[in-house]
Formats: C-alpha cells, structure tokens, sequence
C-alpha cells in the first residue's frame, strides 16, 4: 500500500507504517488525526462460532490506548476525527446485515457503540466538537447492491463481518438470497432495507479537539 501511495503522491509527502498504539512521533506534533474504519480491529472479540452473548464486555484497552496516543501527539487545538460504523448502523446499514445477524453481533463485541466511544474520548481529554453520520456513502461502492454478492466470496471479502459467519451461517444465508433471487422477491428486500440505510447511513464521523 505504501509503494502504491508512493507512486500517487509526491516526494513532499511523508509515508511510513507504524503502530497507532506506540507513535513514533514527537508529543504536540500534528494538527490533525483522521482514523477511517480501523478500530472494530484493535481489540479482541468473539470469533466465528463463538456466541456472542457470551462474550464478557470489552474494555477496549487498544483502542484507549490509540486515543490517548492520539491526544499526545496532537497539537493544542488539534482534531482528531474517526470514521466507524455504530451498532446501529452495522444492523441496518447493510442489506444484507439481516441475513447474518449473529456474526454482525460478534462484531458489534469489537467495539464501543457511539455513547461509549464520545465517552472514552472525552475521559481522554477531548472535546467532542462533532458526531455527524454519513448518510450518502456506501463502503462498498457501485457492488454494494448485487442482488447475487453474498454468493461471491470476493464480494464478501470487501467487508470483515463475513469473516465472522460460521460455515451453517453462510450457507444459510446464501440459500435466502439464491431462493429471492430465484422467486423475484430480491428487488424488494434491497428496497426495504435501502430505506433503513437512507436514514442512518453506514458510518459516522466523531471529531474530537484537544
């Protein structure tokens, strides 16, 4: 990704990989952070065929760990803004979130819902300036909407919550979209279920100032 990166931008940028839990940066450096759809990684959760409702709550010490790295590298009056999907949004958000329930809930295990995640910034020292949801993008792009793309393990490898299905679980899930699919009744799930992500869109921006 970098080479790719390197390819696109100018000698002017500066690229490097490292940890966002040990920065390798000096204290008050930067004016600004942006986080895109990183931290249902950095703690622990259940994995596929683990129940959910099982899992003792998480105290996310990574991602508590990221933010204080965050506020110590950032600048007075900096801003740091993350890009997540909330609880809600995970549930309905997707079209074809309803199909695989369970493993949407071992990811909802992955990390704090939008009251919790405002918390753990503000206990950081942050103010909360902004949470604001993206009501028009979609993760997915112009694939997002194929009637036939929980068929296709390349499509379902564009979203980490299809690594979280259990083999019954896909196949179950599969066999509901071959049956609307094969009985015409596909066009007008994708529509109920547009409506629900017409309202809450798929991610939310959280911007916090030092």
């Amino acid at each position: 990704m970098l080479t790719q990166a390197r390819r696109k931008l100018d000698a002017q940028v500066d690229l490097t990989c490292g940890s966002i839990l040990d920065m390798a940066f000096k204290d008050d450096g930067f004016d600004g952070i942006t986080c895109n759809q990183v931290i249902h990684h950095l703690d622990e959760g259940p994995h596929a065929a683990d129940d959910p409702s099982a899992w003792k709550p998480n105290q996310f010490p990574n991602l508590t760990r990221f933010i204080q790295e965050a506020w110590r590298v950032l600048k007075p009056g900096g801003a740091f803004v993350i890009n997540a999907t909330t609880h809600d949004q995970f549930r309905d958000g997707y079209w074809w979130a309803a199909l695989i329930p369970t493993a949407v809930s071992r990811l909802t295990c992955r990390m704090p819902d939008l009251d919790q995640l405002q918390q753990m910034l503000t206990e950081a020292g942050f103010e909360i300036e902004s949470v604001a949801p993206e009501l028009n993008g979609i993760l997915q792009g112009s694939s997002y909407l194929d009637p036939e793309g929980p068929l296709k393990e390349a499509w379902r490898a564009g979203d980490s919550t299809w690594s979280l299905v259990t083999e019954t679980e896909l196949a179950s899930a599969q066999e509901r979209v071959e049956q609307m699919n094969r009985e015409g009744t596909m066009q007008a799930w994708l529509d109920e279920r547009e409506q629900k992500r017409l309202k809450i869109g798929q991610t939310t921006f959280v911007c916090g100032r030092k």
